[in-house]
């Protein structure tokens, strides 16, 4: 609510009560347990894992729910959806919500990150307490809002910027200057965030066996640190090289994490290709080729497979209604 003063408050952390009178709402309904002991109480979309899974928990299920109000805050609706309860609970028990990045491209890494860590499928690898996602939101909100010290020199500059003779050139000079200044201080920042934050993230996501949103977040750190040493131990952890091959060549090649149903497919090239870096998180992979039928599949592939190859069908080879199935 908001109160008269314009402060807006929190007075539901998702634990809703229906009355009779306002009739069923699916959103607020509790959800039944999976096993024959009672019910869970709580609004579906809030609930963290533990509690889908019946097992003990206190102040991680909140920190979870606040996880998920930042991220419908941020990006505009709920991270983990489906269209019946059941899809639902999948999603929060297994799916990675998608990349606050892709949603909202202007929103600091920080922030993704903050919201990330409190959405961790573990209790023990979440934020331990509300203090901690104060601190952090704290400290993120400080550097955004940090004002620009401008040096005595710069005003002395101004001062004799005023002659019309230095005036016009001094001008274009400075524009040029200040153009390449601020992208080298942008890259240099985006460079510490790499090595203190991203890298460490991406370790832990490893830890962890999320290798999609580890994969994800150390080609965003390779942008600014390629060939980091602690970049280089993580990439194989996370990520492996594969061959694509295609009958015919000459086909689009996209991928996405097996578990993110929702998430956009990414090119990965046109086949054949030599060496594809792929996530070691399962896989969805999309093949398009004009006048081939679109396949669309999710290969288990081996430790060692060097080689993946996909056969495409000329459009209207198999009968109207049917879909070729592999094996």
């Amino acid at each position: 609510m908001i109160t008269p003063a314009g402060r807006v408050k929190l007075l539901d952390f998702g634990l809703a009560v229906r009355h009779e009178e306002a009739g069923p709402a699916e959103a607020t309904r509790s959800l039944q347990s999976l096993t024959e002991g009672g019910a869970v109480a709580g609004t579906l979309h809030y609930l963290a894992p533990e509690v889908l899974r019946g097992e003990p928990s206190e102040e991680s299920r909140d920190l979870w729910a606040m996880g998920v109000l930042l991220y419908e805050m941020l990006a505009g609706r709920l991270p983990f959806e489906g269209e019946v309860g059941t899809a639902v609970l999948a999603s929060i028990l297994q799916a990675t919500p998608e990349s606050l990045h892709k949603v909202r491209p202007e929103l600091p890494m920080d922030v993704e990150r903050i919201v990330a860590h409190a959405l961790d499928k573990s209790p023990d690898s979440r934020y331990r307490s509300a203090g901690e996602i104060h601190k952090d939101l704290t400290a993120c909100h400080a550097a955004l809002s940090a004002p620009i010290q401008i040096p005595s020199t710069a005003r002395v500059l101004v001062h004799r910027l005023k002659r019309p003779s230095v005036a016009v050139p001094a001008v274009l000079i400075l524009l040029l200057l200040g153009g390449l200044g601020y992208r080298a201080l942008r890259f240099s920042a985006r460079k510490s965030w790499a090595t203190e934050q991203a890298l460490p993230e991406v370790s832990r996501l490893a830890d962890a066996e999320n290798f999609a949103g580890a994969f994800r977040l150390a080609l965003e750190a390779e942008r600014y640190v390629p060939g980091h040493p602690a970049l280089a131990r993580l990439l194989p952890r996370i990520a492996r090289e594969i061959a694509v091959q295609t009958e015919p060549a000459g086909a689009q090649v996209y991928l996405k994490p097996y578990s993110e149903v929702n998430a956009e497919w990414q090119l990965v090239g046109l086949s054949p290709i030599a060496a594809a870096r792929i996530s070691r998180a399962y896989l969805r992979w999309k093949i398009v080729k004009p006048g081939y039928q679109t396949s669309e599949v999710a290969p288990v592939l081996a430790l060692n497979q060097g080689t993946v190859t996909f056969t495409l069908h000329k459009e209207g080879s198999l009968p109207a209604g049917m879909v070729r199935v592999p094996g």
